[in-house]
């Protein structure tokens, strides 16, 4: 309906859709392309359902900020003098040179919610980053062991039944292996 977006346009737009679908009509000094009121339907419906939209109707609009707006502040001083002479002096000028810059953010950016997450995990948790590639480390070293005694008693001897009876014995010999690296 607006040919620039700001926020009172979308609310008065908002407005103007909510009064079209209560009366079926729109005022005769709303822009729009619907029919507008007669006379009956104008102070039947028309000027009962405007004063009827209220803030939680506006809410529902979901109408948010412009992304850029300028507004000027007018102040209007006036003298009158004594004089014979019908003269005008009109002055225009900025009352201050002060621009205020208004930006709208996210309360909690993605890296602030990750950091938070990490920081919760430390804490209760006692894990890090560090602690969980050790675990996924451990469970490549049991999952290729396991692999490797498989195919290692194919070649050799009976197969195993239990996929327990290969990891017991890889965990086994990964926990004496790490013992004796250690100093």
């Amino acid at each position: 309906m607006y040919d620039i977006y700001s926020a009172v346009n979308c609310e008065a737009e908002c407005k103007f859709n909510y009064l079209v679908k209560a009366c079926g009509c729109r005022g005769y000094h709303d822009p729009g392309d619907a029919s507008v009121c007669s006379g009956k339907e104008y102070l039947k419906c028309y000027i009962r359902a405007r004063r009827s939209f209220n803030q939680s109707d506006l809410l529902t609009c979901k109408c948010p900020k412009e992304c850029d707006s300028t507004d000027f502040i007018a102040d209007l001083d006036y003298a009158d003098f004594a004089s014979r002479i019908s003269t005008v002096d009109v002055k225009i000028f900025f009352k201050t040179l002060d621009i205020q810059v208004i930006e709208q953010k996210p309360a909690v950016s993605v890296q602030d919610v990750l950091g938070s997450l990490g920081g919760q995990m430390g804490l209760f948790l006692g894990a890090s980053i560090v602690s969980m590639v050790e675990i996924l480390e451990m469970l490549l070293i049991l999952i290729s062991r396991c692999v490797h005694r498989c195919r290692h008693s194919e070649e050799t001897g009976p197969k195993i039944k239990s996929p327990l009876r290969a990891i017991v014995p890889a965990w086994q010999a990964w926990t004496t292996s790490s013992t004796s690296r250690t100093p």
